[in-house]
């Protein structure tokens, strides 16, 4: 599921917002 995840980060960064993983 780590390409989920990687997909998820890239929406959040392409938005302008930080990665919602701490």
């Amino acid at each position: 599921m780590g390409q989920i995840v990687h997909y998820l980060q890239s929406l959040h960064q392409a938005m302008g917002r930080a990665p919602f993983s701490t």
